[in-house]
């Protein structure tokens, strides 16, 4: 009997003991809930991947009047974000100032996304010009690139009885120093060409204020200017026609799309003077908006479509860079232009 009993009290203090060792190891907290044989994975440090989505309609400021190559490349590009966003885009043109003063409303607005600036290589000049205290890259964020233009020309009249070539309008304006008039706006990129040109060609010209585009189509065609700047799709029928003589292409390399046309840089002048096309909203903006937009420009770069419609208008080239290489190449493209600062500013 004794014995049996100290058996069972032998028992008991072994379950005593058992059940007090379980309540130890449950009390502590388990340092991995993966299954027995498996790591636990390590807490990801990657930023969650933004779900931002326009949900307003978008306005984008073009710095150019309605009608131009500037303007008609911000509606193209407005068809298809407005397909991809599914939302509506209004374009509003604001004239004056070499874009600046489209520039200067956008930057007035709320950073909300919903308003956003459409433009090119000119939006860099302002500060160039002293026109305004900041650079383009001071106030906008670029957030993708999407269309190059190496189309632009000089071309004269064909019945400019002086030259018909680059280097026969070289050799005029050398012994007629200050008599070749060059069309410009005034504080513009066609203004800098002028000035590069003079400077790449040894030359004075008289750098007269004419306006854009069609301005300076309308004057070349009335014999009322000697020489322009303007690119190609603009001018083609009058090339066609044999109205206009293009004497230089302003690339590095021949365009494929006008192939007979020379560069400049072929007849022995260094000028290379394209166009570069963005869409860009002012700093301040969360980055949200500039990660979203810069996918869709990616994706429209890329569609055949966009591709098609780009050369069908004014033999443009659908050039796709995301943010930082386009805010990259737009300093780079400054700093080459800012070295003709003090002739601006002389006038």
């Amino acid at each position: 009997m004794k014995r049996t009993l100290a058996m069972l009290l032998a028992v008991v203090m072994m379950v005593g003991l058992m059940a007090g060792c379980g309540g130890t190891e449950e009390s502590a907290a388990p340092e991995s809930t993966a299954p027995e044989g498996e790591s636990a994975a390590p807490e990801s440090t990657e930023p969650e991947a933004s779900t931002w989505a326009p949900e307003d309609d978008l306005v984008i400021y073009v710095g150019a009047a309605a009608g131009g190559d500037t303007d008609a490349n911000a509606r193209m590009l407005a068809q298809y974000l407005s397909e991809y966003a599914g939302i509506n885009i209004a374009i509003t043109n604001v004239t004056g100032g070499s874009g600046l003063n489209a520039m200067e409303e956008v930057q007035g607005m709320e950073l909300d996304g919903n308003t956003a600036f459409f433009g090119h290589t000119e939006a860099l000049i302002p500060e160039i010009a002293d026109m305004c205290d900041y650079t383009f890259m001071d106030a906008f964020t670029i957030a993708g690139v999407c269309i190059m233009a190496n189309t632009t020309l000089l071309c004269v009249h064909r019945d400019n009885p002086d030259y018909q070539t680059l280097d026969e309008l070289i050799a005029y304006a050398k012994e007629h120093p200050g008599e070749v008039e060059f069309a410009n706006s005034t504080g513009g990129y066609p203004h800098l060409i002028g000035l590069a040109l003079e400077e790449a060609a040894g030359i004075d010209l008289n750098l007269v204020e004419v306006g854009g585009n069609n301005e300076k189509k309308t004057a070349l065609a009335g014999q009322q200017t000697d020489v322009i700047n303007i690119e190609y799709g603009i001018v083609k029928d009058y090339i066609d026609s044999g109205e206009f003589v293009p004497i230089a292409l302003l690339t590095e390399e021949r365009n494929e799309q006008f192939p007979d046309i020379p560069t400049a840089k072929e007849q022995g002048v260094d000028l290379v003077m394209g166009k570069f096309f963005y869409l860009a909203f002012p700093k301040g903006v969360p980055q949200e908006v500039i990660d979203y937009y810069e996918k869709a420009l990616e994706e429209i770069v890329a569609n055949p479509d966009f591709v098609d419609d780009c050369k069908a208008t004014y033999f443009l080239d659908a050039t796709y860079m995301n943010s930082e290489d386009g805010m990259a190449y737009a300093q780079s493209v400054y700093d080459e232009l800012n070295q003709f600062k003090d002739q601006f500013i002389a006038g």
